[in-house]
């Protein structure tokens, strides 16, 4: 399964793969949650996912700070997680 497009749909940030089909979805009000440690909840929790390459990754962080560029996670640890995807 690869993702082929990430976009906003009905207050959700929503992957699609190959097909055109959602695969996984994120509210976009918990964009921002973070971990006890400070690093980005859902950057954590996708970068579980097979699909979820070192790309997608950036990506999801990239909109997570223009949606929210007063956010408190902490993106130097949240960085090294994104760098050691393949």
């Amino acid at each position: 399964m690869e993702v082929k497009e990430i976009r906003f749909d009905d207050g959700s940030l929503v992957f699609y793969d190959e097909t055109g089909h959602d695969i996984y979805f994120i509210r976009e009000d918990l964009l921002d949650e973070v971990m006890d440690d400070g690093d980005s909840e859902w950057i954590n929790q996708l970068s579980s996912k097979s699909w979820a390459t070192k790309a997608i990754l950036q990506q999801v962080a990239d909109i997570i700070t223009e949606k929210f560029p007063d956010n408190k996670i902490n993106w130097g640890t949240t960085n090294k997680l994104i760098q050691t995807q393949e």
